[in-house]
């Protein structure tokens, strides 16, 4: 067997292991938008909000791209490994003081009191995740996908159960705070555990200096995306207050939820067995290409189906309460289907070591998002959202354009693959909506039943009638045969 065959046997078997951690955590996920939404109400997720989007930003920082960095290194001795989990730990304790000591700046920001010991409580969250953070790593370079999968389903399973008990005991806001620390600390446990590895001492005569560079260069995109996605939650908070927020909040997780359980999984997959063939230029692109499309095959139909169903999604998991978050969601849900589009390139960039390039590249598609935003701002929510998703859009192009002028990628096949499954997932979208449309009268369950019913049988005629759609499906099955059979 060959060093690539290899590899594509370790990924077929991580992206088993994964796809499967990742229902679990859907259906987790699933559980706590139902539970907790009947539980608190908006105000208390908008002030939750509130923290998160401004406090968040630490998270960034937290990481510094040293996690990226080890994973994508071609060599990573085990003095380097100990010095990256010493800097992030670092990293995380000095954040976990600043953020503590800057509560009363949150809560200034917002004129909201309360919101100072919700930020210090929230701190800690730095610290655990900065120790934790090369746990995590190390897991990912060895592709020990189902040992780092179980510690987040471990640590999210604890945290939700801890923040329903928290909701029912009427801690209102205060039970979202308790779930997100307690799930930092129940991940970091296991992968301590699972990793089986201890850091030694930290080693000044070991360079990290390629590390630090590649992670400052990354550490730059992730400040600008950050931004671009977060600054419409500070706006929306300082502006229309705590309320609309939370429905903005509830939207926009409805749209996070499907679509961090596929982007994030697929790039833990995908970024090791890329790095490994970045010196092969036909084996790179062959699995660019057929990553992308299994990627956009499920994020797309997902996306198309909630956009049809969304009233009666949100009547069945959230309540009454929330049917403002209807139209909200199905804005963002467009922008859901273009940054998928979109997060190839983000492969690319890391795997190739090319983080200058995605620095100078987000310069541009993050700045213009966020001057978008801002000049919406004064006309309301929906305004807001609009901005939001039209710099979403526009990046997608961009980026086709800037793979081509550096010649990273097949940007032909790319976007035809993109162009042909929105096409195809557009019919069965458009057939859906007519069809739940028709039953609205019936049970929120009876529409989406319905829905899901009408979407398969379009999916099956398009099979029978559009060659380049039965092409595609095809080689989606034959993939996910063979990593049923965990066959190269």
């Amino acid at each position: 067997m060959t060093s690539t065959q290899d590899l594509g046997a370790s990924a077929g078997r991580g992206a088993a292991v994964t796809f499967l951690a990742q229902l679990f955590r859907v259906g987790l996920q699933f559980i706590g938008i139902v539970v907790l939404a009947r539980i608190l109400t908006p105000n208390d997720y908008g002030l939750v909000a509130m923290v998160t989007a401004v406090i968040g930003v630490a998270e960034v920082f937290r990481d510094f791209g040293l996690s990226m960095a080890a994973v994508q290194s071609k060599t990573l001795s085990k003095q380097q490994r100990n010095n990256l989990f010493w800097l992030n730990t670092l990293i995380g304790a000095i954040l976990t003081v600043l953020v503590f000591f800057s509560a009363p700046m949150v809560a200034s920001l917002f004129g909201r009191a309360e919101l100072e010991p919700l930020t210090q409580a929230l701190s800690v969250t730095f610290l655990l995740n900065g120790v934790s953070t090369q746990y995590r790593a190390s897991l990912n370079r060895d592709m020990q996908f189902f040992k780092l999968n179980g510690s987040e389903i471990a640590g999210q399973a604890l945290g939700l159960l801890v923040g329903i008990l928290g909701g029912l005991a009427g801690w209102g806001y205060w039970a979202l705070a308790a779930q997100q620390v307690s799930q930092a600390l129940a991940a970091l446990v296991v992968l301590v555990v699972a990793a089986k590895w201890l850091p030694g001492r930290y080693d000044r005569s070991v360079r990290t200096a390629s590390f630090l560079n590649y992670g400052l260069n990354l550490l730059g995109v992730n400040l600008l995306s950050y931004a671009s996605k977060n600054l419409s939650t500070v706006v929306i908070g300082a502006s229309l207050g705590p309320a609309q927020l939370g429905q903005y909040n509830r939207a926009y997780q409805l749209l996070t939820l499907p679509l961090n359980q596929i982007n994030a999984p697929a790039t833990r997959v995908a970024l090791p067995v890329l790095s490994r063939l970045q010196d092969s230029r036909e084996d790179f692109d062959r699995f660019v290409v057929r990553g992308q499309s299994m990627l956009l095959h499920v994020v797309v139909f997902t996306f198309v189906l909630a956009v049809a169903m969304t009233p009666p999604l949100v009547e069945l998991f959230l309540g009454d309460q929330w049917d403002d978050v209807v139209p909200i969601f199905r804005a963002l849900a467009i922008a859901g289907i273009f940054q998928s589009a979109g997060y190839v390139t983000y492969w690319i960039f890391l795997a190739k070591g090319l983080t200058r390039e995605n620095l100078y590249y987000s310069l541009v598609t993050r700045v213009l998002q966020i001057v978008l935003i801002l000049v919406a701002a004064p006309f309301g929510l929906m305004p807001i959202v609009w901005a939001y998703v039209v710099g979403v859009v526009i990046s997608w192009p961009l980026s086709l354009v800037y793979l081509k002028i550096l010649k990273a990628a097949p940007v032909g096949l790319l976007l035809q693959n993109v162009l042909a499954i929105i096409a195809a997932y557009a019919v069965v979208g458009g057939m859906t909506y007519l069809v739940v449309g028709a039953v609205a009268l019936a049970s929120s369950v009876v529409q989406v039943l319905v829905g899901l019913a009408v979407a398969l049988a379009t999916a099956v005629l398009l099979f029978a009638l559009w060659p380049r759609y039965r092409k595609e499906v095809r080689d989606l099955l034959r993939v996910f045969t063979k990593i049923r059979k965990k066959r190269p």
